[in-house]
Parts: structure tokens; C-alpha cells; sequence
């Protein structure tokens, strides 16, 4: 499938799908205009410039609008992937996809469960902004410690 990630790679496509949409017609009526003899040369320029000029009014803003519609369908799917994966708190992954990931893996290996003890009380005392961003600090400590080959969830 196309990935088209930014407004920059819709006017790339947009280009090379509006180049292909009039070489492809201007090629073919060329072609076959000048292999019939006794046409007039003017015949034939009429012929090319109209091969030129109807694709080259209708492919750009269709090319764009569609290109367009493919970059916000795949910065919505890449949106909605990373709410599936990751806790929008602390950044690791959410309890359901770390234990997919697990169960995914073919190999072992250590597994390691953090209990931050009396963290309720954290809460309690502090309020719950204190206590997120000691969630953020713990996940980022383990996240730091394990690398890039270990999962946090």
C-alpha cells in the first residue's frame, strides 16, 4: 500500500501521477497519428495537445484530492496504532499489547515486574499530578535500563 505521510510526498505523487496520466495518452495518439500517412502535421498537433491538455486539467486535482484523502487516512491509522499500543501517560506499552508482544516472541527470556510500593498513598498525599509524574519517571528509568531490546509495558 503507498504510504504518504506528508504534504510534501502528495505534490511528489501528484506530479509523477499527472506525468504518467499525459505521457501515456501523448505517446499513443503520437504514435498512431504519425504512422498514418497523409495526415496533416497540424492534424497531429492538434491531436497531441488534446492528448496533453485533457488529462493535464483533470489528473492534478484528483491525484491531489485522492492523495490527499490516502495521507489523512494514514496518519489517522498510525494515530489510532499507537493509542492501541502505547499508554498515553508513561509512553510503554499498555498491559495488552506487552503480553501480545510476549506471547508473540519465540524466544525467552527475563521478565521483570515492578510493585512501586505504596504508590496509592503517593496519591493521596501528593495528588495525582505528583503521582503521574512518578509513573513517567519509573517507566522511563525501566524503559532506559532494558534498551531497545526489552519491552516496558
Amino acid at each position: 500500500m503507498l504510504r504518504v505521510h506528508t504534504q510534501k510526498q502528495v505534490i511528489r505523487y501528484t506530479a509523477l501521477i499527472t506525468g504518467l496520466a499525459v505521457a501515456a495518452p501523448v505517446a499513443v495518439v503520437a504514435g498512431i497519428l504519425s504512422a498514418v500517412p497523409g495526415i496533416p502535421s497540424m492534424a497531429i498537433l492538434i491531436g497531441i495537445a488534446m492528448a496533453t491538455l485533457i488529462p493535464l486539467f483533470i489528473t492534478p486535482p484528483l491525484a491531489y484530492f485522492g492523495l490527499n484523502l490516502l495521507r489523512m487516512m494514514n496518519q489517522t491509522i498510525e494515530k489510532v496504532d499507537q493509542q492501541i499500543r502505547f499508554d498515553g501517560l508513561t509512553g510503554v506499552f499498555n498491559r495488552s499489547y506487552m503480553l501480545d508482544s510476549i506471547r508473540a516472541r519465540q524466544v525467552g527470556g527475563p521478565l521483570m515486574i515492578v510493585d512501586a510500593d505504596h504508590f496509592k498513598r503517593i496519591n493521596d498525599v501528593h495528588g495525582h499530578a505528583v503521582g503521574d509524574a512518578a509513573l513517567v519517571v519509573i517507566a522511563n528509568t525501566i524503559s532506559k535500563t532494558v534498551g531497545a531490546y526489552g519491552l516496558v509495558g
